[in-house]
């Protein structure tokens, strides 16, 4: 079934678990195939760990094992961070410095080859220690979830996780926000991400309340989320290749990186910052009652 609440659950815990059950399931069933190191598999995998961090932030004050979980969860999918990161950087390398006169031909070169190198060794790097910790971790997490205790029927046990995660977007973009007009180190950005994404799940699993309103929503919320993980990605990128050893080769040409870096980081806050501020101007607990009245109706049929 898709990743979302459907009429046809029983109850909302019903639900969680159900929805949890699928995720684990589908990964396990991707760490058991031949090809599970593969990069697409490895994005995938992550994906799945990703909305079952999303689903349980939605009932995090009604799940007294919330913790335990939400850690079993967040470390397993570390095991699997380094396979993927390589790549990453390399493509973020390319989006951002297509041009190679942009750095000069010899360090945009330099660059590309040092990053290709990287790149090409993960994806050739002995995959099978970090995929069968994963695989121990997630079936640890499979083997508890029967015995999740949900406190709460209905929207209600909803309602305080949904509202808490508004909530910390909020606090996390006000930060943001102050570290623009300041020092603006990427941190708070990263963290403000975080926060969207946990969002963008939870209103993914919430989406059948009431489609036609809440699409636009996910959509906006979606491209938030992506558009600070290029914040991001392009500081990672930087930091990376300026304590990198070929960057003492190419002094000039760092500087010229980080220059397009502090530019671009400067252009998504500003148009990002003025997105968040549309997508969250409801107070946490104004959203929680729209969307427990939708849910009211949707459940009634």
């Amino acid at each position: 079934m898709p990743y979302a609440f459907a009429r046809s659950d029983r109850s909302a815990a019903a639900a969680v678990r159900r929805i949890a059950a699928e995720q684990l399931d589908g990964a396990l069933a991707d760490l058991g195939r031949a090809d599970a190191a593969r990069p697409a598999t490895i994005h995938g995998l992550r994906k799945r760990i990703k909305k079952l961090r999303g689903l349980l932030r939605l009932v995090e004050p009604r799940f007294d094992g919330f913790r335990i979980e939400n850690a079993a969860l967040r470390d397993a999918g570390r095991q699997i961070a380094g396979l993927r990161d390589a790549t990453v950087r390399a493509a973020t390398f390319a989006r951002l410095c297509p041009d190679p006169s942009a750095l000069g031909p010899a360090a945009h070169a330099a660059f590309a080859a040092v990053l290709d190198a990287e790149r090409r060794a993960a994806a050739g790097a002995d995959a099978a220690a970090p995929l069968a910790a994963l695989h121990i971790a997630l079936a640890a997490v499979r083997s508890r979830l029967p015995d999740w205790r949900l406190e709460g029927k209905g929207f209600d046990l909803l309602a305080d996780g949904l509202s808490g995660t508004w909530a910390r977007a909020r606090a996390a973009q006000a930060i943001a926000e102050a570290e623009r007009a300041g020092a603006f180190a990427p941190e708070p950005f990263h963290d403000w991400r975080k926060r969207v994404k946990a969002h963008w799940y939870q209103a993914r699993l919430l989406t059948p309340i009431w489609p036609e309103m809440m699409a636009p929503h996910v959509a906006a919320a979606d491209e938030l989320g992506e558009e600070l993980g290029i914040h991001n990605d392009i500081a990672v990128l930087a930091d990376h290749l300026a304590t990198h050893p070929v960057a003492a080769d190419h002094p000039a040409a760092i500087a010229a990186l980080h220059d397009m870096v502090r530019a671009e980081r400067a252009r998504i806050a500003d148009a990002q910052i003025a997105a968040g501020r549309r997508l969250f101007a409801d107070r946490p607990k104004a959203i929680a009652r729209r969307w427990g009245a939708w849910w009211a109706v949707w459940r009634a049929g």
